[in-house]
């Protein structure tokens, strides 16, 4: 069998038993919560995805370098391990610090009185600035399957947990933004286990050299990661500000469900980059990954986009129940703007593999256009949706035209 299309299905297996965990833990919550409460949790997780894409970029950085340095000496990635962890945790400190001192701003513009929520919300954003760096690691070692354990068990976990917390205790908010850091705690000890032979071994601290190159690959990452995670998360934050609260919850369910177009296959990603990146370093020219990764994205991503668009009352009264009904005609629009969306990334992840940043402009205007156009619409969560899927649409077609002119010219 073809190691690429093997690589993706282990990680399909592993991913995607993660993701179950994930939905299974949203579609509780959001049956047991009401439908204003369930929009103050996803804005609140929504603004921990925004507020840790900072973050987002060190498993791609590390995940590279480790690439590169693991061709010359795994001393070197031991080095690359112990002084990534000095800087996250100064990092994560400092993130604890500042949220909590501006607890009340949050509060005052998500309109959520719950300030213990928040508080909860900082601490499990401070914890997500640790798990990048095993991740990363693992990654660029190409360990496939503690890669996908990690991600198994810290969505496995959060689910047992919240069924403690919030269907046995009754928590609510609380409780379901405590299983959130019970997950990422047992997560990220796993992950430092399955480091045990970095963790331990004569090491090699990382050279200038090797850190400015990391700081400059860092900055159209963090672009990257910034775009791509606005795309995907700042609606929710945005209609919990300009819309009434069931209708934030509303829409909170119909982005949920939507978003998994875009998780689903995000997976050959994985396997994607380090592989693209490993030719880059050794000077091959061969693009078979992106387009296994682009094709297998564009059946799965599109494939479900298109069940959505078909039976959205169905899926949505199925798994939340006739409450949530109101959800399905954003949730058709949400899913097939997250489809372009996954496939737009395919291209994006490839060209950072191999440092090509020119996709970023592309980025950019798709990202524009969504703020743009709910700063003018936004007196109804099917406005913001709409927004979305237009700018989505546009940066993929814009994104595949561009890369495919790019290469006729080289």
């Amino acid at each position: 069998m073809n190691p690429h299309l093997t690589q993706n299905a282990i990680l399909f297996i592993l991913i995607n038993s993660g993701n179950i965990f994930n939905y299974l833990f949203q579609v509780m919550i959001g049956r047991k919560l009401t439908p204003e409460d369930y929009g103050a949790f996803n804005a609140l997780n929504s603004m921990t995805v925004l507020i840790t894409i900072l973050t987002g970029v060190l498993p791609m950085v590390f995940a590279k370098f480790t690439v590169q340095l693991s061709l010359k000496s795994i001393d070197e990635v031991r080095g690359l391990f112990f002084a990534g962890m000095k800087w996250l945790c100064i990092g994560a400190g400092a993130v604890m610090l500042f949220g909590w001192a501006t607890i009340p701003l949050v509060a005052d513009f998500l309109r959520i009185h719950q300030t213990w929520a928040i508080a909860l919300m900082v601490g499990q954003t401070a914890l997500a600035f640790l798990l990048p760096l095993p991740m990363g690691i693992l990654q660029g070692l190409q360990r496939f399957i503690p890669y996908g354990l990690i991600s198994t068990a810290n969505t496995g976990i959060r689910f047992a947990s919240g069924v403690l917390y919030v269907l046995f205790l009754n928590w609510g908010i609380t409780g379901a933004l405590l299983s959130g850091a019970t997950g990422m705690i047992l997560s990220l000890a796993f992950g430092l286990y399955c480091l045990h032979d970095i963790m331990t071994g004569p090491h090699t601290a990382p050279t200038m050299d090797v850190i400015s190159d990391m700081i400059r690959y860092s900055v159209p990452v963090l672009l990257m990661s910034i775009g791509v995670g606005s795309l995907g998360q700042i609606d929710i934050v945005l209609v919990r500000h300009f819309c009434s609260p069931d209708d934030a919850g509303f829409y909170a369910t119909a982005a949920i469900l939507g978003r998994i177009a875009f998780f689903l296959p995000s997976i050959f990603l994985m396997v994607m980059f380090p592989s693209a990146a490993k030719s880059h370093s050794l000077g091959v020219r061969n693009h078979a990954a992106l387009w296994w990764s682009a094709g297998l994205t564009a059946v799965l991503a599109g494939g479900f986009a298109g069940i959505c668009a078909t039976w959205p009352a169905q899926i949505i009264s199925l798994l939340y129940g006739k409450t949530y009904l109101p959800s399905a005609p954003l949730f058709r629009i949400i899913s097939s703007a997250m489809a372009f969306l996954a496939m737009a990334n395919v291209f994006f992840t490839y060209c950072l593999a191999r440092n090509e940043y020119g996709f970023l402009w592309l980025l950019g205007i798709g990202l524009a256009i969504m703020l743009g156009g709910i700063g003018l619409f936004h007196q109804y969560s099917i406005q913001i949706a709409w927004a979305l899927f237009i700018s989505s649409a546009l940066m993929c077609i814009g994104t595949i035209v561009w890369f495919l002119w790019k290469e006729g010219t080289t």
